[in-house]
């Protein structure tokens, strides 16, 4: 993929007029953790992802503080998906939010529900990321 197409994929949500304040439902000022599986493709998602909470109040946070806690998973390679798997289920029963995004949610969907029971986005679904919040 050309640098420029990696750009356009960056651009912030506010252009697409996604993630508008008064639609989330968390406090007007959040903190966040995002932890990437997995290929370059899941990097640009939590980078869009990072923009949005911005843009919405967050401010970027390490794992033990944040008030949200956002996992994207890759499936396709099986190292990567055990990796995935096993730190969802290392932080499965800590008491902050957890979203679980990318692949993972649609190709590994039944083994993650074996264990947890919260939100998960798949990727093709990423720009419906406002029905989470709303």
């Amino acid at each position: 993929m050309k640098q420029e197409a990696y750009l356009n994929l960056l651009a912030p949500y506010s252009q697409s007029g996604i993630g508008q304040l008064q639609k989330l439902k968390m406090p007007k000022l959040f903190l966040y953790h995002i932890k990437v599986f997995g290929c370059s493709m899941r990097g640009i998602e939590a980078e869009k992802l990072h923009r949005y909470f911005l843009a919405n109040g967050g401010f970027a946070s390490n794992l033990q503080n944040a008030d949200i806690v956002c996992v994207f998973g890759c499936s396709i390679i099986y190292a990567t998906d055990k990796t995935t798997l096993q730190f969802i289920k290392s932080i499965n029963n800590i008491n902050q939010r957890i979203v679980i995004l990318g692949c993972s949610p649609e190709l590994s969907k039944h083994k993650i529900r074996e264990f947890f029971s919260g939100e998960m986005l798949a990727t093709y679904s990423l720009e419906t990321i406002d029905t989470l919040f709303t």
